[in-house]
């Protein structure tokens, strides 16, 4: 280090200097040049440095139906304000399984799923997080079998169902 003052101009790219505070305009690449005319000890020197300016984006996750449903599974959408780039999912923590974008609650508690986007050369990557809730039990219905006419000489008569959701009845 000489102490000598170091300028800066703008080459290229669509952004604005002023001494040595650059205000990119667009995304796209930025090339900066950095000089001092040295002295009468020390020559001159610059070099150049390239810096790629990129657009911040927001991810909102769509809403998924009015409510969650343990094993009634949902398919999961979200979009960003940078265009049609694709979108991940990611399940942070919860009792569920996702499956690319589909999401099925297997328990209780709350389900929280990140929504990412890797970002691109005009876009840096952006991820949000979103508490889903907890899921309501799942509905389910008991099946009899339709039982024949008897006699109450026949004796003890055999009472046998089903629960659509696998429990066991007793």
């Amino acid at each position: 280090s000489t102490g000598l003052l170091v300028s800066f101009t703008l080459v290229s790219g669509n952004a604005t200097l002023i001494g040595n505070t650059l205000t990119p305009q667009n995304p796209g690449a930025i090339v900066v040049r950095a000089f001092n005319n040295g002295n009468a000890s020390t020559q001159a020197t610059s070099t150049h440095a390239t810096i790629n300016a990129k657009q911040r984006q927001t991810l909102t996750f769509n809403s998924p139906a009015s409510s969650i449903t343990i094993n009634s599974p949902i398919t999961l959408s979200a979009t960003t304000s940078a265009g049609s780039l694709p979108i991940t999912f990611t399940l942070v923590s919860g009792n569920a399984t996702l499956n690319g974008n589909t999401l099925t609650p297997k328990g209780p508690g709350a389900i929280v799923l990140r929504a990412s986007q890797a970002g691109n050369d005009s876009h840096v990557a952006a991820s949000v997080d979103t508490n889903f809730g907890s899921p309501g039990k799942a509905s389910q219905s008991i099946t009899c079998p339709i039982f024949s006419d008897t006699t109450v000489a026949n004796g003890p008569i055999p009472v046998t169902a089903t629960a659509s959701s696998g429990l066991p009845i007793s």
